[in-house]
This record gives C-alpha cells, sequence and structure tokens, in this order.
C-alpha cells in the first residue's frame, strides 16, 4: 500500500469506494485529421458538485464502517492521511481521486 508503513498479510483491511453514475461529464476531442494522431481526453472530474458530495459521504461511511465492533480485532488506527472535518476531507477526495473502468 502506498505511503502506509509495511503492514503484513491479514494484519489490516481496507474498504474501497467508487462512484458509478457520476454526473461529471468530460470531453474526448480529435485533435487533427491524421487518425493516428493522439486523442484530447479532459475526464473533467469532480465538475459536477454533486459527486465530490457524494464521494465525501462515501469517505465518511467508508470511516463508520471500519469503526465497528465487529473489525475491532483488525483496527489499531487508520492508517490512511484522511483529514477530519468537511473541507479537509473533500480536499482529500479531490487530490486522490482514481479513474475506474473508463478514462
Amino acid at each position: 500500500m502506498v505511503g502506509v508503513p509495511q503492514i503484513k498479510p491479514n494484519e489490516a483491511f481496507s474498504i474501497g469506494l467508487g462512484l458509478l453514475r457520476t454526473q461529471s461529464r468530460g470531453r474526448i476531442k480529435i485533435t487533427c485529421a491524421d487518425i493516428n494522431a493522439p486523442l484530447l481526453i479532459d475526464p473533467n472530474y469532480l465538475s459536477a458538485g454533486a459527486d465530490l458530495t457524494a464521494l465525501c459521504a462515501a469517505v465518511e461511511h467508508c470511516r463508520a464502517i471500519g469503526l465497528t465492533a465487529g473489525l475491532s480485532e483488525w483496527r489499531k488506527r487508520e492508517t490512511g492521511e484522511i483529514p477530519s472535518g468537511k473541507a479537509g476531507v473533500s480536499e482529500y477526495v479531490a487530490r486522490n481521486i482514481l479513474r475506474h473502468g473508463r478514462p
């Protein structure tokens, strides 16, 4: 895991999240008449505020799941560097967004 101290197998768990029905829309642009020329791809992630709001809520839900009693034997602490508070979580999501299944 990137940015996390060495964790041995069976000593931790992770929870992933994703937004499947985004409202943000990107663009693909033809750069010239040459069919072999690269396309200009702008994914335009988080251009719709609702996407950022949904992802921030998902982060908080994942945190709540991770803090449940059923996972207590696996949990010593949260290893990610996710800040608390609405502004901190929003900034974290915007900095760490990754694509899943589309450019």
